[in-house]
């Protein structure tokens, strides 16, 4: 399951791909991914979890929901793509998912369960995935892109989050 190819993905894509370097194998770099990321998770202190570092930004519960939310999505996606459907799939507004999330009225350790769950069953599904269920390259919110890249994306975009965690709530 090799990395993904650039040119059949959104230039935005790349950011996160990059943040995948060092990373060859998708299903090892996916589970890798999910280890650090609870293992990150649980080393912020609990007085962290509901702190903004400024208004209207997310609490530290809340980008982990939007991680685990954009996954949920995205792994949508490529069981789409995956499936040769030439359906334009909607985009999502991140904003309105979390106002109308209910997160913080959640356990944090609730929420540390259901993105490993989450990630489990997506593990699941992207092994059954032949090269060319990988490769074909489908529409979300009027964007080209292939499964492969999706999943690679969701590497990137949960190591691009724990950034954000350590440099402005942590």
């Amino acid at each position: 399951m090799k990395r993904p190819d650039y040119s059949t993905s959104p230039d935005y894509y790349h950011y996160y791909f990059d943040l995948s370097f060092g990373m060859e194998e998708l299903l090892e770099g996916l589970k890798k991914n999910c280890e650090d990321l609870v293992a990150f998770f649980q080393t912020i202190p609990e007085e962290k979890f509901n702190f903004r570092y400024a208004d209207g930004k997310w609490s530290v519960k809340e980008v982990l929901m939007h991680i685990i939310e954009t996954e949920r999505i995205l792994a949508y996606r490529a069981l789409s793509f995956s499936r040769f459907d030439e359906t334009n799939l909607p985009g999502f507004d991140e904003n309105k998912f979390i106002l109308h999330s209910n997160t913080n009225s959640r356990s944090y350790a609730s929420l540390l369960t259901e993105f490993i769950s989450i990630r489990t069953a997506n593990l699941t599904m992207f092994s059954g995935f032949s090269d060319e269920m990988f490769d074909f390259q489908g529409s979300a919110n009027n964007t080209k892109t292939t499964a492969r890249g999706i999943a690679w994306f969701i590497i990137g975009h949960a190591k691009h989050h724990s950034k954000v965690i350590q440099e402005r709530y942590i």
